[in-house]
């Protein structure tokens, strides 16, 4: 079997060949996601439910044929198969419940800040930047309960771009590295 193929060398390889595929791979991950974030939302909420029913049919089927707690498992499969359907069927309600989770824990974190440095017992100027932060973190908090779609596809945006940069990144250090003399990569002369 040829190594150049192998998971090993593509994945973790330290080769010309290997950070030029990754970069290649991570670049068109990242334009994907930021080009098209809501349909990449959609996706992921998809997969996830697949991967939630199939986990909730294994459940209830190993639930009926164990004889301990054979209740609980079946009843939790069951719950995991509903959630998982939700998810393939309603992807973008399931990406608004995420979304609102994720505003009340800004929100929720942002008023506890501020409420630990209003209970600080220190001078005044090192109060500032808690505060900031607790208002920085009301202010994220709001703008996910008010647009949490587009909050959210903001998020997979900015993650687009960073895996845009870090493909770019892997592709120079490709052209960086000396080129290869074998499959185990390059020789030191």
């Amino acid at each position: 079997m040829n190594s150049r193929f192998s998971a090993s060398v593509f994945f973790a390889g330290i080769s010309r060949n290997a950070f030029l595929c990754r970069g290649i791979l991570v670049l068109v991950l990242g334009l994907l996601i930021a080009l098209k974030p809501l349909v990449t939302l959609e996706l992921i909420s998809m997969l996830l439910g697949w991967i939630f029913t199939a986990a909730g049919i294994w459940a209830v089927f190993s639930g009926a044929f164990n004889d301990r707690q054979r209740f609980f498992w079946v009843f939790y499969g069951l719950i995991m198969i509903l959630g998982g359907m939700f998810m393939i069927f309603q992807p973008f309600k399931v990406v608004f419940l995420i979304a609102w989770f994720i505003a009340l824990w800004f929100i929720a974190g942002g008023v506890a800040g501020i409420w630990n440095t209003a209970q600080m017992s220190v001078e005044g100027r090192y109060k500032i930047l808690p505060v900031i932060s607790g208002l920085v973190g009301l202010f994220i908090g709001f703008l996910f309960l008010i647009w949490p779609l587009t909050s959210v596809a903001g998020m997979f945006w900015i993650a687009g771009l960073i895996l845009i940069i870090r493909g770019a990144m892997l592709i120079a250090f490709s052209r960086l590295l000396p080129g290869e003399s074998g499959p185990e990569g390059p020789q030191n002369s």
